[in-house]
């Protein structure tokens, strides 16, 4: 509590104070008149920066100290208080340990010889730390509101009300029976800290009632401060808490992921002000400040791409500059919780710590229950008290791998993170749009559907010269969905086969040989799928026809992935190189179809199609002449 906070809350115990001790300083002029300071009605008011601020608050009060106004006609006006008897022997206590070698400019409250000692306090208290809310008249709040005993002389009954709304509420203080009650008073914050309450639990705020002064009606305050031009002066305090706040987001800017690609998740927090609190090893509630994230199923989280920072990214507050620091690994601790059943998380949890040494889990492939917690409470300890820092984002961000579990996934892959201060908690989450799938089927010229054909997948490959981009580098790495079975395929990184529409044979030891048919091959119901694309455009190519059918202008198609102004994905099939109109496009809830032909004649005859068939049909009779004429060659020297 500074210097601030004791001319704008205490002003009225300051001057209580001095005046009760005898000095002149509170005397106005002899034109001092009755009425010249008023104390009713006993009002105080509570700012908050945010209204969310009093979410949950259950503020209650205790009277520390009464006010006693001195006036006469034609006599000097004096405000005096004194300590309310039931609270004397804590306020006391309190004080005494408050002041006991804490500042050599302060002296230590003696109760035997400095008397009254909240007059004593409006006095003597007027120092402050450089932190928000610090210094000795602090530590003597705190003192006072942590005596157990004291505590139990709040009651029920003293919970504070008001109908106000907003950012800035007005309370009436009254007594048992009904009437105004000026005073000086402890308001302290009992309001619930369950999950979703993002405001933090005030720490107690010492305050006394509204006074108003004539003004004009002396030369001289009769209390300490500027009242204002309604003449009123105090009365007023700031809800010491402040909103827990927590953001993610995920790198990729709504790019849909493939299976084995690799995004970044970024939660931001603030470093709490734990100024006042009670942060010692027998602090009960102990202090508490961590990120806990529940990453969804279909990633793979790598912890040693976990990294913690403080940033400042601009000069809000006069005296500060940006900056950057990293949090080194040894100021936090992080700890994994895997579900025992992710279906149902109430059958528990198995916790292991994630060391940074070479012992540490090196991941965890989420499941939608496990978590891992990211505990910061110790380094807090050693920054939350310091102005420096109040308020300074706290930048957690990690890696993850999309899995083939994503590929199946009814919705996105979903990760949600809560930040948890001292029992204040907040939300967020972020998402990623699952891999696509691309569908396509394979059939004869009567719509029959073939089996054994084969094709390539390229990414981003030329759809006007496949073959000068098959880097091998750009193939799809897949695997079947069923191991040894034709049709469905999904992409994996690891695998050592790629979708290039090849077969490889192979000599065994024993002299056989084997033959590795490579994906994708067209299964028995004629169709191929893909699952695990991320976005960006791929070419498919039919590099071999199925048996009985001719290879003669094999066409290819485009397949782009993307997604709209909302995030929805799209999926957009086009031609590629396709002579003879053998892909047809996608209609309604028919797949795209690639077809097969047995013979040339079942060509189409149109257009460039029949160009090139003419070109084809004509390559083919110059052979046959040539081949005729080499052979009648052969049977005329044969005869000789």
């Amino acid at each position: 509590m500074m210097k601030g906070m004791l001319k704008r809350a205490l002003g009225v115990v300051a001057a209580a104070a001095m005046a009760v001790t005898g000095m002149a300083a509170l005397s106005g002029t002899a034109n001092a008149a009755v009425g010249d300071i008023v104390t009713t009605p006993a009002t105080i008011t509570i700012n908050a920066g945010d209204e969310s601020q009093f979410a949950g608050r259950n503020l209650k009060y205790i009277k520390l100290a009464e006010y006693d106004v001195h006036e006469a006609d034609g006599q000097s006006s004096v405000l005096s208080i004194y300590t309310v008897d039931n609270v004397r022997n804590y306020v006391e206590k309190a004080l005494a340990t408050a002041t006991s070698d804490k500042d050599p400019e302060t002296p230590s409250y003696d109760a035997d010889k400095d008397g009254d000692p909240m007059a004593w306090i409006a006095n003597n208290l007027d120092n402050s730390g450089e932190a928000p809310y610090s210094g000795v008249l602090r530590d003597f709040v705190t003192k006072l509101y942590d005596d157990a005993d004291f505590v139990k002389l709040i009651t029920s009954t003293s919970k504070m009300t008001t109908t106000d709304t907003g950012a800035s509420r007005t309370y009436t203080m009254t007594d048992s029976d009904g009437n105004a009650a000026p005073g000086v008073y402890l308001i302290v914050d009992e309001g619930a800290t369950t999950v979703g309450n993002a405001a933090t639990q005030a720490i107690p705020m010492l305050v006394g009632t509204q006074i108003k002064v004539k003004v004009g009606a002396t030369d001289k305050p009769v209390v300490p401060g500027t009242p204002d031009k309604n003449g009123y002066l105090g009365g007023v305090v700031n809800l010491k808490n402040e909103l827990t706040s927590v953001t993610k987001t995920v790198s990729g800017e709504g790019a849909i992921p493939g299976v084995g690609d690799t995004r970044t998740y970024t939660i931001t927090g603030k470093v709490p002000n734990w100024v006042g609190k009670d942060l010692s090893d027998t602090a009960d509630p102990q202090p508490v400040f961590t990120f806990t994230d529940t990453p969804g199923k279909g990633q793979t989280v790598d912890y040693s791409s976990i990294n913690v920072q403080l940033v400042r990214e601009d000069d809000v507050d006069p005296g500060f500059t940006p900056f950057t620091e990293d949090v080194p690994r040894d100021q936090y601790t992080v700890t994994q919780y895997v579900a025992v059943d992710a279906s149902d998380p109430d059958a528990g949890f198995t916790n292991t710590p994630v060391n940074p040494g070479a012992d540490y889990p090196a991941e965890l492939k989420a499941d939608g229950a496990s978590y891992f917690v990211v505990n910061l409470t110790g380094y807090m300890k050693t920054i939350a008290q310091n102005t420096g820092y109040f308020g300074v984002d706290v930048v957690l961000t990690y890696n993850v791998t999309v899995n083939a579990e994503a590929v199946d996934l009814k919705d996105d892959i979903t990760n949600k993170v809560m930040v948890n201060n001292n029992g204040s908690t907040n939300e967020d989450s972020a998402s990623l749009p699952k891999p696509q799938t691309i569908t396509f089927r394979k059939t004869d010229r009567d719509n029959n559907v073939l089996a054994g054909a084969q094709f390539s997948l390229v990414k981003n490959a030329s759809t006007d010269d496949v073959d000068d981009a098959f880097d091998r580098d750009s193939f799809a790495n897949v695997v079947p969905t069923v191991p040894g079975t034709d049709g469905s395929y999904v992409v994996d990184p690891t695998s050592e086969k790629v979708a290039d529409g090849e077969s490889t044979t192979v000599t065994n030891d024993d002299g056989t040989t084997t033959v590795t048919l490579h994906p994708l091959i067209s299964g028995t119901d004629g169709m191929v799928t893909v699952k695990g694309l991320g976005e960006g455009t791929y070419t498919v190519t039919e590099t071999h026809a199925p048996d009985g059918f001719i290879e003669v202008g094999l066409p290819s198609f485009t397949v782009t992935i993307g997604h709209d102004a909302d995030g929805n994905p799209t999926v957009t099939y086009k031609k590629g190189n396709d002579p003879f109109g053998l892909v047809t496009m996608p209609i309604k809830n028919d797949p795209l179809t690639v077809m097969n032909v047995r013979s040339i004649t079942q060509l189409p005859l149109t257009g460039a199609a029949g160009i090139t068939l003419f070109t084809v049909l004509g390559l083919l009779i110059a052979g046959a002449g040539a081949l005729v004429y080499a052979k009648s060659r052969n049977i005329r020297k044969a005869m000789r």
